[in-house]
């Protein structure tokens, strides 16, 4: 399975209406509240779009914030992007190829029957998986001064499924429409980190002299200098449509600008 843009997200100091806001503009369900996220001093919500995932993450309210990553992100940056999780065909060969990078975390996690299991993932180490699981998903987080964000390489056990968000079972649709056409991550050194990007997660890059990779199945990820000194990460985001009266339509939602592109009639 080629590289995938399957989810991404954004932080912000208030959850709830972050969500209202995003679940209405894009008539998207929440499909997932995952409290794995609890361990960072985070609580969650995570939009279905297509067969991608939109996840809002914010500080819990009974923790002081400076003493989470998101809140101390909020602090320096605002609200906005966050991470990007980029699902690969083989995680092991991703840490290999980025062995000289650090690795800032990494987990797993298998469903049993109805159980979620998580468990740790050590890094260049074959994935192993609990014994009957029929669902599983490993990710390994890379820092955001190499990468321009915070990433995940995530290896999905069937590809088709992203256990992040809960098991398909749960999810509306399976559609292209809706799935990321576009991310523009703002961050130092644009050049050097798309050439970290194409060489660690085997991108498509079409233009040497631009700084813009492409996956297999079309999604863009470009990188570009900040324009303003709180501008950091993934700062707009474009998603597929077949309505014609989106395509120039921009929203600001959470700090991140979205628009829409049009999908191309053959998907």
């Amino acid at each position: 399975m080629p590289t995938r843009l399957r989810q991404i997200a954004l932080v912000t100091s208030d959850l709830e209406p972050t969500l209202k806001k995003l679940t209405t503009a894009f008539n998207a369900p929440i499909v997932e509240r995952d409290p794995g996220v609890n361990k960072f001093g985070l609580h969650n919500g995570i939009i279905q779009l297509g067969d991608c995932f939109l996840e809002v993450v914010a500080p819990l309210p009974s923790i002081d914030p400076l003493k989470t990553p998101g809140g101390r992100y909020i602090s320096k940056y605002g609200d906005g992007g966050y991470m990007l999780l980029m699902q690969v065909d083989q995680l092991n060969q991703v840490e290999n190829k980025l062995k000289h990078l650090q690795i800032i975390y990494t987990e797993g996690r298998d469903q049993v029957g109805h159980t979620k299991i998580n468990r740790k993932h050590t890094p260049g180490l074959p994935i192993h998986v609990t014994k009957g699981s029929d669902i599983s998903i490993t990710g390994s987080h890379y820092h955001p001064r190499d990468m321009g964000c915070i990433i995940e390489a995530t290896e999905s056990t069937p590809p088709s499924e992203w256990f992040w968000a809960g098991s398909s079972t749960h999810w509306t649709s399976f559609t292209k429409e809706g799935c990321f056409a576009k991310v523009v991550i703002a961050c130092n050194e644009p050049s050097k980190v798309c050439n970290t990007w194409h060489y660690g997660l085997s991108l498509i890059r079409r233009d040497m002299t631009k700084n813009s990779l492409w996956t297999e199945d079309g999604s863009e990820i470009s990188f570009r200098e900040p324009l303003y000194s709180s501008e950091n990460g993934p700062v707009e985001i474009d998603l597929w449509s077949r309505t014609k009266s989106l395509i120039h339509v921009k929203t600001t939602i959470c700090g991140v600008v979205f628009g829409f592109k049009q999908l191309p009639s053959k998907i």
